[in-house]
């Protein structure tokens, strides 16, 4: 068996710390971990990025928990949160691992190391893999962004971009920026009128902080 190192501190940075050490200690990539637990890519991406100021919430930690014990693997929310209580212990093995051939591999390990160079170019770097066809045909699902935050008032330099949002409730959005009906909120437009994402358009929404998007890497 194997055990996570326990780290009793609540910031964001921690806390991505944990889902992180989580994640790799399984040994899944965040494309299989989403299709063995239901995480969306995108929201997983919010909860590992260390430099994100909201992150993994408490609904959240209770929602990656009850995934989790899908596969008989206990974490405790608080310890999600916290560090607190019982340390994790996850199965020596992790097995029905989805396979992945070693081109997509590669593949992988290129855009991670050229992510990570962004983050370090770019304080307020945000990235997302495009969790649905809401966007198609100029972003296609499971293409891999990334674009610099605007925050405040700056928000208002994003209307008429495509944008990785992350809107009051920490839902992480690719969409359309449009200026809302009331100052200070936004509508956000699907560009894809066919698609099967829930909320395609969405009225009047209070934004934490929106990216236009100026990284795209596509697998083919």
């Amino acid at each position: 068996m194997e055990t996570l190192a326990d780290n009793a501190v609540s910031s964001q940075k921690y806390r991505a710390i944990r889902i992180q050490s989580i994640r790799k200690a399984l040994g899944l990539s965040r494309q299989q971990f989403h299709k063995l637990f239901g995480i969306p890519i995108g929201t997983l991406q919010h909860w590992e990025n260390v430099n994100d100021t909201c992150g993994l919430s408490e609904k959240g930690a209770r929602k990656l928990s009850e995934a989790l014990r899908t596969w008989h693997i206990r974490i405790n929310p608080e310890w999600l949160l916290h560090g607190l209580g019982a340390k994790p212990i996850l199965p020596a093995k992790f097995q029905t691992l989805p396979s992945t051939s070693a081109a997509s591999r590669d593949l992988n390990s290129t855009i991670e190391k050229e992510l990570t160079y962004f983050y370090k170019l770019h304080n307020d770097a945000i990235d997302i893999a495009m969790p649905d066809d809401s966007m198609s045909p100029n972003l296609l699902e499971n293409d891999h962004l990334a674009g610099i935050k605007h925050l405040g008032a700056d928000m208002c330099l994003t209307i008429g971009k495509d944008c990785i949002v992350v809107t009051q409730d920490n839902d992480m959005l690719v969409r359309l920026v449009c200026a809302g009906d009331v100052p200070g909120l936004y509508t956000l437009k699907a560009r894809n009128f066919q698609t099967q994402a829930q909320k395609p358009i969405l009225y009047d929404i209070k934004l934490l902080s929106a990216a236009p998007i100026m990284w795209i890497r596509r697998i083919p």
